[in-house]
Protein backbone atom coordinates (compact mmCIF):
# COMPACT_ATOMS: atom_id res chain seq x y z
CA UNK A 1 0.00 0.00 0.00
CA UNK A 2 1.38 3.35 -0.69
CA UNK A 3 1.40 6.00 1.98
CA UNK A 4 2.30 9.88 1.87
CA UNK A 5 2.75 11.67 5.02
CA UNK A 6 -0.26 14.41 5.86
CA UNK A 7 -0.85 17.01 8.74
CA UNK A 8 2.10 14.65 10.27
CA UNK A 9 0.55 11.14 9.77
CA UNK A 10 1.23 8.55 7.40
CA UNK A 11 -1.58 7.78 5.55
CA UNK A 12 -2.76 5.84 2.72
CA UNK A 13 -3.73 7.48 -0.73
CA UNK A 14 -6.88 6.56 -1.14
CA UNK A 15 -7.75 8.26 2.49
CA UNK A 16 -5.32 11.22 1.49
CA UNK A 17 -7.70 11.31 -1.90
CA UNK A 18 -10.53 11.57 -0.08
CA UNK A 19 -9.42 13.98 2.30
CA UNK A 20 -8.68 15.78 -0.42
CA UNK A 21 -11.96 15.60 -2.21
CA UNK A 22 -13.70 16.20 0.80
CA UNK A 23 -11.64 19.78 1.60
CA UNK A 24 -12.30 20.77 -2.00
CA UNK A 25 -16.46 20.07 -1.32
CA UNK A 26 -15.39 22.41 1.18
CA UNK A 27 -13.53 25.35 0.34
CA UNK A 28 -15.86 25.71 -2.49
CA UNK A 29 -19.31 25.87 -0.75
CA UNK A 30 -19.91 28.78 0.73
CA UNK A 31 -22.46 27.32 3.64
CA UNK A 32 -18.85 26.03 5.06
CA UNK A 33 -16.38 28.29 6.87
CA UNK A 34 -12.70 26.85 6.84
CA UNK A 35 -12.48 26.57 10.56
CA UNK A 36 -15.43 24.56 10.47
CA UNK A 37 -13.69 22.08 8.08
CA UNK A 38 -10.70 22.24 10.63
CA UNK A 39 -12.74 20.32 13.80
CA UNK A 40 -14.75 17.82 11.67
CA UNK A 41 -13.23 14.43 11.70
CA UNK A 42 -12.37 12.51 8.18
CA UNK A 43 -15.82 9.87 8.56
CA UNK A 44 -18.34 13.65 9.59
CA UNK A 45 -17.26 15.67 6.49
CA UNK A 46 -17.84 12.06 4.08
CA UNK A 47 -21.19 12.14 6.09
CA UNK A 48 -22.17 15.35 5.76
CA UNK A 49 -20.98 16.13 2.11
CA UNK A 50 -23.38 12.79 1.31
CA UNK A 51 -25.77 14.31 3.27
CA UNK A 52 -25.93 17.47 1.27
CA UNK A 53 -26.08 16.00 -1.67
CA UNK A 54 -27.54 12.67 -1.38
CA UNK A 55 -30.63 14.42 -3.26
CA UNK A 56 -29.48 15.20 -6.46
CA UNK A 57 -27.74 11.39 -6.66
CA UNK A 58 -30.94 9.67 -5.12
CA UNK A 59 -33.39 10.42 -8.11
CA UNK A 60 -36.08 8.60 -9.56
CA UNK A 61 -34.08 7.58 -12.08
CA UNK A 62 -30.90 6.27 -10.71
CA UNK A 63 -32.99 3.99 -8.25
CA UNK A 64 -34.93 2.22 -11.03
CA UNK A 65 -31.51 1.94 -12.86
CA UNK A 66 -30.53 0.38 -9.30
CA UNK A 67 -33.51 -2.37 -9.40
CA UNK A 68 -32.94 -2.93 -13.40
CA UNK A 69 -29.44 -3.70 -12.83
CA UNK A 70 -27.89 -7.07 -13.68
CA UNK A 71 -24.44 -7.67 -11.33
CA UNK A 72 -25.18 -10.23 -8.71
CA UNK A 73 -24.04 -7.64 -6.43
CA UNK A 74 -26.37 -5.42 -7.20
CA UNK A 75 -29.54 -8.07 -7.56
CA UNK A 76 -28.96 -8.96 -3.95
CA UNK A 77 -29.08 -5.31 -2.75
CA UNK A 78 -31.92 -4.93 -4.64
CA UNK A 79 -33.73 -8.03 -2.83
CA UNK A 80 -32.58 -6.98 0.28
CA UNK A 81 -33.07 -3.36 0.60
CA UNK A 82 -35.64 -2.33 -2.53
CA UNK A 83 -38.88 -0.97 0.12
CA UNK A 84 -41.91 1.34 -0.76
CA UNK A 85 -39.89 4.02 -1.15
CA UNK A 86 -38.03 2.39 -4.41
CA UNK A 87 -41.24 1.10 -5.69
CA UNK A 88 -42.94 4.82 -5.72
CA UNK A 89 -40.11 6.02 -7.12
CA UNK A 90 -39.93 3.71 -10.16
CA UNK A 91 -43.61 3.97 -10.80
CA UNK A 92 -43.01 7.89 -11.11
CA UNK A 93 -40.69 6.59 -14.31
CA UNK A 94 -43.01 4.00 -15.58
CA UNK A 95 -45.85 6.73 -15.87
CA UNK A 96 -43.66 9.18 -16.78
CA UNK A 97 -42.49 7.38 -19.73
CA UNK A 98 -45.79 6.27 -20.55
CA UNK A 99 -48.22 9.20 -20.31
CA UNK A 100 -49.51 9.83 -23.79
CA UNK A 101 -49.03 9.70 -26.32
CA UNK A 102 -47.33 6.11 -24.59
CA UNK A 103 -44.44 5.30 -27.17
CA UNK A 104 -45.03 2.23 -26.25
CA UNK A 105 -46.66 0.35 -28.93
CA UNK A 106 -47.20 -3.02 -27.00
CA UNK A 107 -49.46 -1.08 -24.05
CA UNK A 108 -50.85 2.39 -26.59
CA UNK A 109 -54.16 1.04 -25.37
CA UNK A 110 -53.51 0.47 -22.25
CA UNK A 111 -54.45 2.79 -18.85
CA UNK A 112 -51.61 3.32 -16.63
CA UNK A 113 -52.98 1.15 -13.78
CA UNK A 114 -53.09 -1.72 -15.97
CA UNK A 115 -49.29 -0.75 -17.29
CA UNK A 116 -48.36 -0.37 -13.85
CA UNK A 117 -49.20 -3.83 -12.99
CA UNK A 118 -48.09 -5.39 -16.45
CA UNK A 119 -44.69 -4.15 -15.30
CA UNK A 120 -44.57 -4.96 -11.60
CA UNK A 121 -45.46 -8.42 -12.82
CA UNK A 122 -42.55 -8.72 -15.29
CA UNK A 123 -40.34 -7.45 -12.72
CA UNK A 124 -41.35 -9.99 -10.66
CA UNK A 125 -40.48 -11.81 -13.43
CA UNK A 126 -36.86 -10.81 -13.84
CA UNK A 127 -36.49 -10.46 -10.17
CA UNK A 128 -37.12 -14.37 -9.46
CA UNK A 129 -35.70 -15.39 -12.56
CA UNK A 130 -39.25 -16.85 -13.86
CA UNK A 131 -41.64 -16.37 -16.63
CA UNK A 132 -39.78 -15.32 -20.10
CA UNK A 133 -36.43 -14.56 -17.96
CA UNK A 134 -36.59 -18.64 -16.45
CA UNK A 135 -36.80 -20.30 -19.57
CA UNK A 136 -32.93 -20.16 -19.96
CA UNK A 137 -31.81 -18.97 -16.31
CA UNK A 138 -27.92 -19.04 -17.44
CA UNK A 139 -28.64 -15.92 -19.47
CA UNK A 140 -27.82 -14.17 -15.99
CA UNK A 141 -24.26 -15.59 -16.19
CA UNK A 142 -24.12 -14.09 -19.67
CA UNK A 143 -20.60 -12.04 -20.26
CA UNK A 144 -23.03 -9.06 -20.75
CA UNK A 145 -24.83 -9.41 -17.54
CA UNK A 146 -21.80 -9.62 -15.77
CA UNK A 147 -20.08 -7.17 -17.05
CA UNK A 148 -22.45 -4.71 -15.92
CA UNK A 149 -23.98 -3.90 -20.09
CA UNK A 150 -27.48 -4.20 -18.62
CA UNK A 151 -28.56 -2.12 -21.84
CA UNK A 152 -27.17 -4.65 -24.36
CA UNK A 153 -28.70 -7.48 -21.89
CA UNK A 154 -31.97 -6.01 -21.32
CA UNK A 155 -32.06 -5.09 -25.22
CA UNK A 156 -31.65 -9.04 -26.11
CA UNK A 157 -34.01 -11.08 -22.86
CA UNK A 158 -36.52 -8.65 -22.00
CA UNK A 159 -37.18 -6.31 -24.91
CA UNK A 160 -38.60 -8.94 -27.14
CA UNK A 161 -40.40 -10.94 -24.10
CA UNK A 162 -42.00 -8.26 -22.08
CA UNK A 163 -44.57 -5.61 -22.67
CA UNK A 164 -43.44 -2.74 -20.59
CA UNK A 165 -40.02 -3.84 -18.69
CA UNK A 166 -37.96 -4.26 -21.74
CA UNK A 167 -38.62 -0.91 -22.83
CA UNK A 168 -38.23 0.69 -19.80
CA UNK A 169 -35.05 -0.71 -19.71
CA UNK A 170 -34.03 0.09 -23.10
CA UNK A 171 -35.00 3.32 -22.28
CA UNK A 172 -33.65 3.89 -19.39
CA UNK A 173 -30.54 1.86 -19.95
CA UNK A 174 -29.03 3.16 -22.97
CA UNK A 175 -25.32 4.85 -22.77
CA UNK A 176 -26.07 7.42 -25.41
Amino acid sequence: MKVILMKGKWISLSVAFCHILLMSFYLFDSDIENDEYQELSLSAMIWQSWSKRKHRLEHDYAITGWVLSLLPEIREDVAERMDGDARMAIKRVVTKLHVPPNPNPKTSEEHLEIILDIFWKEFDDFQNKTGPYGYRPGRFLSPDALNGNSYVWHRLYSLPYTRVLGLLSAKLLQKD
